[in-house]
């Protein structure tokens, strides 16, 4: 008999429980990181400072497409979560099968409109006409891969769901070695420029995804699904909607406001553009750490919500802060310590505006590494809302969240310039913690009461 690969976060130790399951989440969510910066870095060493621009004038552009992506299914498996925390093994069976459905319909919507858009949207965001061509390449490649993100990030959502975050990681190792070899490959031998680091990138994801099936279909027989759990039933259907559509707009608004923010520095010229490309990396890089502890909230709160036990929820997000607080401390000191020795990672030292490039970069990194500890309170708060199912207000601290950085990435460019936008992005953390701290309060004192009368 096959073994199950499935964890039961209801019982044991949750100290345990949320490190063991949240090291392998971080590995995996760092080398996601590293082989986004391997493109960047190889794209920025081998072909300059303009082509490092383009493929950073896409960077908000990337998060829109593949947030949704991954909000949308991550917002399915909470069903999946809850009803594997309630012990009812059938209904995890038909969310699998309905969150597939909904996935292939919006794969298909999401990479038609994507392919169709690229060029309008670079050209409303005010891409630099020198970047430009580079720019539509490596974008319009990401959208036809969108497919490939979607399945990756589905199946390794559900297998999350179920307690395992160290299969996905194993395959996302593989993918990421791939990634970094196939860059080489497609940028120095076929010459395909900076678009060939995206190819490399949806190759590398597809790939990812395969494995992640061929896995499942193995070593889950829990999910080995049936005919009947294929058919759509529209109150169930609805529910994993109602679940996946506002996790998804919430990625895209967060994601909008990353867009403001990339459309406002374009104005400032390539050299800008480069700076920031490079530190945002480095940002993103110490904020999937912090955000891989995020994720793991979300399936212990999901399981414990399924249980109906709130306590075991409360001390889980007791912790939680406990090692955020940790990690923003950590990942603040060495952002400001080592930024300069960073930024060169992505540039030749010896390229023209090599310095303005590092000052650049540096400052953004400072500002950001300040605010940390609001992103940290952000995934916490937004996770354990989303596992106990409060996606609706998890969306609105989304739209204060866009609200404050649009507000701050126009208004704040015209006194203070680049330091003005640098602001935007953690000034909007900052907002959106405080109403998430909020709405964990309430509705914690809701769920309470609620199971109170149930007893």
């Amino acid at each position: 008999m096959k073994k199950d690969k499935t964890i039961d976060m209801t019982k044991g130790s949750i100290w345990r429980h949320i490190i063991m399951f949240s090291i392998p989440m971080i590995i995996g969510n760092v080398f996601q990181q590293l082989y986004n910066m391997a493109d960047t870095i190889i794209v920025g060493r081998t072909l300059g400072m303009n082509a490092l621009a383009a493929v950073g004038a896409c960077g908000s552009l990337v998060f829109l497409i593949i947030g949704f992506a991954s909000g949308l299914t991550n917002g399915f498996v909470i069903m999946t979560s809850q009803r594997f925390g309630a012990g009812d093994l059938k209904g995890v069976r038909r969310s699998v099968g309905t969150g597939g459905i909904i996935s292939i319909v919006f794969a298909a919507l999401l990479t038609t409109v994507c392919v169709l858009g690229s060029r309008w949207i670079l050209e409303i965001m005010n891409t630099p006409a020198e970047i430009m061509k580079d720019a539509y390449e490596y974008l319009v490649v990401i959208c036809w891969g969108i497919p490939a993100t979607m399945l990756y990030n589905y199946l390794s959502s559900i297998m999350r769901a179920l307690g395992n975050s160290k299969t996905p990681l194993i395959f996302l190792l593989i993918a990421s070695v791939l990634n970094i070899v196939l860059d080489f490959v497609c940028i120095l031998v076929f010459k395909m420029g900076a678009m060939g680091a995206a190819v490399a990138t949806v190759v590398s994801q597809g790939i990812s995804g395969i494995l992640c099936l061929l896995y499942i279909v193995k070593f889950f027989p829990t999910l080995h699904l049936q005919k009947e759990d294929w058919k759509l039933e529209r109150g169930f259907t609805w529910a994993h909607l109602r679940l996946g559509i506002p996790m998804g707009t919430q990625m895209a608004v967060i994601a909008s406001g990353a867009i403001a923010v990339q459309a406002s520095l374009n104005g400032f010229g390539t050299v800008v553009v480069a700076g920031f490309t490079a530190s945002i990396r480095i940002e993103q890089l110490v904020s999937q750490i912090m955000l891989s502890l995020g994720m793991t909230l979300a399936t212990f709160v999901g399981q414990n919500y399924g249980a109906r036990n709130l306590a075991r929820i409360k001390k889980g997000v007791s912790i939680t802060c406990i090692l955020m607080a940790v990690l923003a401390v950590v990942g603040a000191t060495l952002i400001i310590v080592f930024g300069r020795y960073l930024t060169l990672i992505f540039i030749d030292a010896n390229e023209k505006n090599v310095e303005d490039v590092i000052r650049y970069a540096c400052d953004f990194m400072t500002v950001t590494a300040c605010f940390l500890p609001a992103l940290g309170s952000i995934f916490i708060f937004r996770n354990t809302l989303q596992g106990i199912g409060q996606t609706g207000i998890v969306l609105a601290g989304s739209l204060v969240e866009l609200g404050i950085r649009l507000a701050c990435a126009f208004l704040l460019a015209v006194p203070f310039g680049y330091m003005g936008v640098a602001f935007a992005g953690p000034l909007a953390w900052l907002g959106a913690a405080v109403m998430l701290v909020f709405a964990f309060l309430f509705a914690a004192r809701r769920l309470n009461r609620e199971m109170t009368v149930m007893e």
